[in-house]
């Protein structure tokens, strides 16, 4: 009696390894799926991302990112620079963001900075030389912040009239972008403008370019009329 038992008792635990094995097996196949999946995805990224700097003629620069690396190169006359951002949201997930910045084909005689308020940089423009400054416009001084070397100059930029755009000057100008964009930003040598998502196509990255772009041309603009 107590033999069968045993017996009973051996046939139950190994049934019972059988079955933590199986469990065991379709974890680690679960496991595999998953990152196939997740690796799979990271490969079909990069090569869109990589495709969309091919199609525009950019080229990629180094960089830690092996999926996004930054993709630089000439769009209507203007140097452009492409690149993504990660910004971590708790402990497992991150917020991600596509940026383009514009290079200015003239920089401007005196150092500035409009950023979005929510991403000023005040140490940034403290150690260029730039002082804080508000333009007076209450709907315009609580959406962006300025640093500026020259508080004339910069209210010149920002108000004086402009033709062949969607809004009169530069001050409207980057209200209505702000209503689009993550983040805005203008300086004395580029036009920065972020947009939530990771942008892998042409057609997506070529509609923030533009974007960018325009805003770099009203820069100009301003700059050139006053100029005159």
């Amino acid at each position: 009696m107590s033999l069968l038992f045993a017996q009973s008792s051996l046939l139950n635990l190994f049934g019972v390894m059988i079955l933590v094995f199986v469990g065991f097996v379709i974890f680690i196949a679960i496991l595999i799926y998953i990152f196939s999946f997740y690796f799979k995805k990271l490969r079909a990224n990069r090569d869109t991302w990589e495709d969309s700097a091919k199609r525009f003629g950019f080229e990629l620069q180094e960089s830690s990112n092996p999926i996004f690396k930054p993709m630089e190169g000439i769009y209507k006359d203007y140097r452009v620079r492409i690149s993504n951002q990660r910004i971590p949201r708790g402990e497992a997930s991150y917020d991600s963001f596509t940026i383009c910045e514009v290079y200015l084909p003239t920089k401007l005689d005196f150092l500035f900075q409009v950023s979005s308020a929510d991403s000023f940089v005040q140490t940034i423009a403290s150690k260029m030389g730039m002082g804080d400054f508000e333009i007076g416009i209450e709907g315009f001084d609580k959406s962006f912040k300025i640093g500026c070397s020259d508080n004339d100059k910069m209210s010149n930029l920002l108000g004086v009239d402009l033709e062949n755009g969607r809004t009169p000057n530069l001050l409207t100008e980057l209200l209505l972008i702000k209503k689009s964009f993550a983040e805005v930003k203008i300086t004395h040598e580029l036009a920065y403008l972020k947009e939530e998502g990771e942008l892998l196509g042409v057609s997506e990255i070529e509609s923030l370019i533009d974007s960018t772009v325009y805003l770099a041309q009203r820069v100009d603009s301003a700059r050139k009329k006053l100029e005159n």
